[in-house]
C-alpha cells in the first residue's frame, strides 16, 4: 500500500480517536494525547495477535493485513521520529518497548518485527514465580513450626492445602503481599524507570502501583519525549 494511502487511513483512526477522548472530558480541561504513539503500539499487539483479537485491531486500524501497519509504523520510526538534536534540531526521544512473562516465548516472527519494524526493546520479567515464593516465605516466618497442612482452623473438613494454611495464618498475623519485594511491583518499577529515562525525567509513572500484578502476562509501552526552541509563543 502506498504510504499516503497509509497515512490518509491513520489520520482518519486519529481524528476518531480524537473526537473520543476529547468528548470524555470536561470542556474546560487541557488535553494532550499522542495519536502515533497509540497506532504504534496497537500495531505491536496486532503483530502477535490472531483471531479475532486481530480480526478487530486490523478493523479498527483500517488495514487488512498486519504487513500494512508493519510497514508503515517502521517508516514513522525511522524517519518522522528521527531526532535532529544532534543537528541543532528539535530533540525527539520515541521509544517502544515489550515486557513479557517469563514463562512465555517470543516466536521468532514477532521477536523480528519488535526488533526491526518498531526497533522496540523487548525483555522478559517475572510477574508470577518469585511472586508466589516471596509470600510463601514471608508468610512462613509468621507460621508455628506445628500448624501441619490439613488444617481444621481454615476448613472445617480438614482439607486445605500447605499455601492456603500459611495465606490464612499470615493474614491473622497482619502479614501481607505488600510487605514482600513481589517481582509485579518490581516490573511496575523497571517500566517506570524506563519511561523516566526515555522522557528525560519527565514522566515519572506510567503505571500507578498495583496496577501490574501476578496475573500480568504482557506489556506494550510508549514513550515520546519533545524539546525544542519556539521562535514565537502565545
Amino acid at each position: 500500500m502506498d504510504i499516503r494511502e497509509s497515512i490518509s487511513k491513520q489520520t482518519d483512526v486519529s481524528i476518531l480517536l480524537a473526537k473520543h477522548v476529547v468528548s470524555t472530558k470536561a470542556q474546560d480541561a487541557n488535553l494532550v494525547f499522542s495519536p502515533l504513539s497509540i497506532h504504534v503500539v496497537l500495531g505491536l499487539n496486532a503483530s502477535g495477535s490472531k483471531g479475532p483479537t486481530l480480526d478487530q485491531l486490523l478493523s479498527f486500524l483500517k488495514v487488512k493485513v498486519t504487513e500494512e501497519i508493519n510497514s508503515l509504523s517502521s517508516q514513522l520510526v525511522t524517519l518522522v521520529f528521527a531526532d535532529g538534536g544532534s543537528l541543532g534540531g528539535p530533540r525527539l526521544s520515541f521509544a517502544n518497548s515489550v515486557w513479557v512473562d517469563q514463562s512465555l516465548n517470543f516466536k521468532p516472527s514477532f521477536k523480528e518485527t519488535v526488533d526491526n519494524a518498531y526497533k522496540a526493546a523487548a525483555s522478559h520479567v517475572d510477574f508470577q514465580t518469585k511472586c508466589e515464593e516471596a509470600f510463601c516465605w514471608t508468610c512462613i516466618n509468621n507460621v508455628s513450626p506445628n500448624d501441619e497442612a490439613r488444617c481444621e482452623d481454615c476448613w472445617p473438613n480438614g482439607c486445605c492445602s500447605l499455601i492456603h494454611c500459611i495465606k490464612r495464618r499470615a493474614s491473622k498475623a497482619k502479614v501481607g503481599i505488600a510487605q514482600a519485594e513481589l517481582p509485579a511491583v518490581e516490573a511496575t518499577k523497571e517500566v517506570n524507570l524506563w519511561a523516566e529515562k526515555e522522557t528525560s525525567g519527565l514522566i515519572k509513572e506510567i503505571f500507578p502501583s498495583g496496577s501490574v500484578d501476578g496475573s500480568t502476562r504482557l506489556i506494550f509501552a510508549n514513550a515520546v519525549y519533545f524539546k525544542g526552541a519556539w521562535n514565537e509563543m502565545r
